[in-house]
């Protein structure tokens, strides 16, 4: 009566023991679960901020599909001709004469109707 009674003394123990070890396992799994979402989120925020926006405005530049533009009857709405802006700031120039007469070998400035101010 006594073996048995010892046994299962012997063997509640050994649970308690097992249960007791496993719920320090299962508290350290937790704590460093939370220690590291912690460092994630609170510590490394500027980090994981800019490589979002990095990732999610990436810009592509691609070249624009050219051809002609026909209605229904077959005439031409638009058509491919090239064309160059030159878009400059007064107050960026350091010397605006001098851009000036760099650009008038380039360019037919008698016609003053194509400038746009």
């Amino acid at each position: 009566m006594r073996n048995t009674s010892d046994h299962l003394l012997n063997k509640s123990r050994s649970i308690t023991r097992r249960m007791f070890i496993l719920g320090g396992v299962k508290l350290v799994v937790f704590f460093s679960i939370v220690t590291r979402l912690f460092y994630l989120q609170i510590s490394e925020n500027i980090k994981y901020r800019s490589l979002s926006d990095k990732n999610r405005l990436r810009e592509w530049k691609l070249p624009p599909q050219r051809g002609v533009i026909e209605d229904f009857f077959g005439q031409k709405i638009a058509n491919n001709t090239q064309l160059f802006q030159l878009h400059m700031i007064p107050e960026d120039v350091p010397n605006l004469g001098g851009l000036l007469s760099r650009l008038s070998i380039l360019i037919n400035f008698n016609s003053m109707d194509q400038f746009v101010v």
